[in-house]
């Protein structure tokens, strides 16, 4: 997702988007067909140190289980901007991006090796559907999203949990799993459904704390956030500091911090405010103006992801 937000940008300004992924056929691929990219299947690839360094490439790396030494591969072909949000890792690359909220504090001195960084939620990579949307009244219910992957069981926890707790606010799950068992109808499960056309939408967002959330705050959502994963949770607990989130320990008590917000409606503004304070939508720009100076000024440029 945090890619194809800088692919976005590199389709508008004329540059061919090529994706390298061990998953080429995975459901999740479809904003990038949207976009015209090439998508190529990495193990039908030569292997990094037989390829010839690459004219008027840039290559942008989400950093997801690679090894520095791929990095150091990759930036033997072209530039190299890694996307990192862990700061556990000396990079060798022209740009660092780690678009975490806070990261310009946490992690201001954890890239030596970088010739370039960009840190902070100033450069939080919004996708141009979800920057262009707006932001809206806190009018809307409770929309409960727990990422791309198989999150129905989660997801149904949690909306139960608001039901057991007599939340009275609509709620809306967004998940890529089929509708399970045991919802009660007035739910609403959007099944593979793109957060840009549903989270404009809604009054509050409850989901883990990644681009989701940053994407909620960019629209000024009060956000209860999830940490799913360890690189989620520096941007998580920045934004719970600053006023614009709080965090849910544990599925079971989503329900009573539902409950709590609702009957605070000026703190749930507030919370808003700051997650819109925090996040304005347009770092994707900001990357890409970045990634644009590391191209020689010739006729033909890509950008290769992976």
């Amino acid at each position: 997702m945090r890619c194809a937000a800088i692919a976005s940008q590199a389709r508008d300004a004329g540059v061919n988007v090529v994706l390298e992924t061990a998953l080429p056929d995975h459901p999740a691929l479809g904003r990038w067909r949207q976009l015209g990219s090439q998508i190529l299947r990495g193990a039908d690839l030569p292997p990094l140190d037989e390829r010839p360094p690459a004219d008027e490439t840039v290559i942008v790396l989400d950093r997801y289980g690679t090894p520095p030494v791929t990095g150091a591969a990759l930036k033997a072909i072209a530039p190299l901007c890694v996307i990192d949000d862990l700061g556990d890792t000396v990079w060798p690359a022209d740009l660092v991006i780690n678009p975490n909220p806070g990261a310009d504090v946490v992690f201001a001195n954890a890239y030596a090796q970088a010739e370039t960084c960009l840190l902070g939620a100033a450069y939080a990579l919004i996708r141009p559907e979800i920057a262009n949307a707006g932001s809206r009244e806190q009018e809307g219910g409770l929309l409960i999203t727990a990422g791309g992957g198989e999150m129905a069981r989660l997801c149904l926890d949690l909306a139960q949990s608001v039901e057991r707790a007599g939340c009275r606010v609509s709620v809306e799950v967004a998940c890529a799993s089929a509708r399970p068992d045991g919802l009660r109808d007035e739910v609403i499960w959007h099944h593979n459904s793109d957060l840009a056309s549903v989270m404009p939408e809604a009054g509050a967002v409850l989901c883990a704390g990644g681009v989701t959330a940053l994407e909620a705050a960019s629209l000024g959502k009060p956000l209860i956030l999830m940490i799913l994963a360890e690189n989620q949770r520096a941007g998580a607990e920045w934004l719970v500091d600053h006023g614009a989130a709080v965090l849910l320990d544990r599925p079971g008590m989503a329900g009573e911090t539902v409950r709590r917000l609702l009957a605070n409606p000026v703190a749930l503004r507030a919370m808003g405010e700051a997650a819109q304070k925090t996040v304005d939508g347009f770092g994707s720009v900001r990357v890409f103006a970045a990634i644009e100076s590391l191209f020689d000024h010739t006729r033909t440029r890509s950008v290769e992801a992976r």
